[in-house]
């Protein structure tokens, strides 16, 4: 990364104030959905790795697919089963890790088209570049949780 990016990003980093301040993180995807004005059904408890999903017609194909990501709340979730089509009352379950860490109430948005998650540093420090012998910049891994 050239340098003036890379001090952009160090302002960024100094603008969290550490492990104070929190970010959205967008994930990488491969599958890309533009499912739009889904709802969790019924209410959904912390530690449930499945919900009810309402917005589909009776008997439409959900479209979904394991792996894809979505998200409730501002928790980022990955799907590892979802049922193909919906059912009689335009529903579709679809189970995914990891847990719900909150309740949601029925009515919460349910985001496919793009999917994020809320995150901050897990280190006390903002993350900081180093330059290479090529003078490109690096800053190695930096670690983030997500906002529970």
């Amino acid at each position: 990364m050239r340098i003036p990016r890379a001090e952009v990003i160090a302002a960024w980093g100094l603008s969290l104030q550490g492990m104070v301040g929190s970010f959205r993180f967008y994930p990488n995807r491969t599958i890309v959905s533009g499912l739009t004005g889904r709802t969790v059904a019924t209410k959904a408890y912390a530690t449930n790795n499945a919900v009810s999903v309402s917005g589909w017609a009776a008997g439409a194909l959900s479209t979904l697919r394991v792996g894809q990501w979505l998200t409730i709340g501002a928790q980022l979730l990955r799907i590892t089963e979802a049922a193909a089509v919906a059912d009689a009352n335009g529903r579709v379950t679809v189970r995914f890790e990891p847990a719900l860490r909150a309740d949601f109430a029925a009515g919460t948005a349910v985001e496919f088209a793009r999917p994020f998650g809320v995150f901050r540093l897990a280190i006390t420090d903002s993350p900081a570049y180093t330059l290479d012998p090529d003078r490109v910049a690096d800053f190695g891994t930096i670690e983030a949780r997500e906002v529970v």
